[in-house]
């Protein structure tokens, strides 16, 4: 096998990622078939599968340095054409983001998802204006939207805990026994985390380099939590979980 194959598609990250998937798919193929059209059940598979194809995508063009070298060239970086930047900006800072958002508003009341709605245009139109007027290109480090994609996500986690001790749905359930309480919790840690790091990176890469890969090695981890919290939402059937339903008024 080539070595620079294996680096790029035979690391833990991307086996465990490769796993999800597959489990996801024998279990959303074998679920209950009147349960496909609840956005809860659906959506967090879409999450999955999103993060399986732009993670692989990224892996290849590693693998295949003429691809990235085109893909950059028609961007418009001619200058650093070995970076890959640009595939986690479109499908993780900005795809995967709204998904991400549609599912938080998914768990919320009338009232809280109207909130969600105005956060999601609002990322959304400032991503659009940032990047078609040049400001942060498409290949390049997205500081200014990668802060709205994470504060947008924060205050969505902040509704969702808000609505325990204010909702009655959500008052009367248990929330551990809830796919969705673990995953807003491993999302709100994940992005809380990746907020910390990104705004301390240049302090870290001069002084503390060791501590800098600590925080990416714990980042990847929560970052697979959410993958697996997420095959919850359309595995308890097929793995014979015992999870309680997710409020009906929402």
């Amino acid at each position: 096998m080539d070595s620079r194959f294996y680096q790029a598609f035979g690391g833990w990250y991307m086996i465990i990622l490769d796993l999800i998937l597959i489990i996801g798919v024998f279990c959303i193929s074998r679920g209950p078939k009147d349960k496909r059209a609840d956005i809860k059940y659906w959506l967090p598979f879409l999450i999955v599968l999103l993060a399986f194809f732009y993670e692989n995508l990224g892996a290849y063009t590693n693998f295949n340095f003429e691809m990235k070298r085109s893909v950059n060239a028609l961007l418009g970086n001619t200058k650093n054409p070995k970076y890959n930047v640009w595939v986690f900006n479109i499908f993780n800072q900005q795809l995967l983001t709204l998904l991400i958002l549609y599912l938080l508003k998914s768990y919320l009341s009338i009232r809280k998802k109207k909130i969600v709605n105005w956060l999601m245009f609002f990322f959304l139109g400032t991503s659009v204006f940032i990047v078609g007027f040049g400001f942060e290109p498409i290949y390049g480090s997205q500081p200014l939207i990668f802060s709205i994609a994470a504060g947008s996500i924060l205050i969505s986690c902040g509704l969702y805990f808000m609505s325990f001790i204010t909702d009655d749905s959500y008052l009367e359930s248990n929330p551990l026994r809830l796919a969705s309480f673990w995953q807003v919790t491993f999302i709100l840690f994940y992005h809380s985390m990746i907020f910390l790091k990104t705004v301390s990176q240049k302090y870290l890469w001069a002084e503390n380099m060791d501590l800098y890969k600590s925080l990416n090695y714990i980042n990847t981890i929560l970052w697979l939590f959410i993958m697996i919290t997420m095959l919850l939402s359309y595995s308890t059937d097929s793995l014979k979980l015992k999870l309680e339903r997710e409020p009906n008024y929402v």
